[in-house]
């Protein structure tokens, strides 16, 4: 890895619910830059949108079907669910740009985000009702497709399958057996 000329270096991402984006890159054979872009705010927009959009569903549910209040009551529904749309988008843009000038800043040649696509389908039985509505409202395609047109750059997802059962010391699958020190 030390030869790493202009547009040679690759940039990994790890893309979660709690921090948007964590980017590495080489700088050379023992350093590595990291970068973490914080989803905190993406959270606090998504919780603080489900839940006036159930407070005004449930005073929905209570009205008579075209009268009145039932159409203010719809109104402030999609003025709620538009403000969070745009408040969203604004913050995905955000996220996209901090991960934009950390692959440009490193002058990176690939950029290859861990493929967690359809993650909430295969993790129904092994996660909670809350956990999965989390994995479901996460904008990772969105900031994927933002950071691909801010830097131009191909992105090549990895499989993620397993990857934690494998040491990356020896390259060995670990079958419950645990780590052994001195690798």
């Amino acid at each position: 890895m030390s030869d790493i000329s202009d547009g040679d270096a690759i940039t990994a991402i790890d893309e979660g619910v709690i921090n948007s984006m964590a980017l590495a890159t080489w700088v050379d054979d023992k350093t590595i830059d990291v970068t973490i872009i914080n989803g905190r705010n993406s959270r606090a927009i998504k919780r603080q949108r489900n839940r006036a959009v159930d407070q005004l569903k449930r005073k929905i549910s209570r009205c008579k079907n075209g009268s009145y209040k039932h159409r203010r009551l719809i109104k402030a529904k999609k003025k709620v669910q538009s403000k969070a749309k745009l408040a969203l988008r604004d913050f995905d843009h955000q996220v996209s740009h901090k991960a934009a000038n950390h692959v440009i800043t490193h002058r990176s040649g690939a950029v290859v985000p861990s493929d967690v696509r359809g993650i909430e389908c295969y993790a129904k039985k092994r996660i909670g009702r809350h956990s999965r509505q989390q994995l479901s409202q996460c904008s990772r395609g969105i900031q994927e497709r933002y950071l691909q047109e801010k830097t131009q750059l191909e992105l090549v997802h990895q499989d993620e399958c397993y990857f934690s059962q494998t040491c990356p010391m020896c390259k060995t699958h670990k079958r419950g057996v645990p780590h052994q020190m001195g690798h």
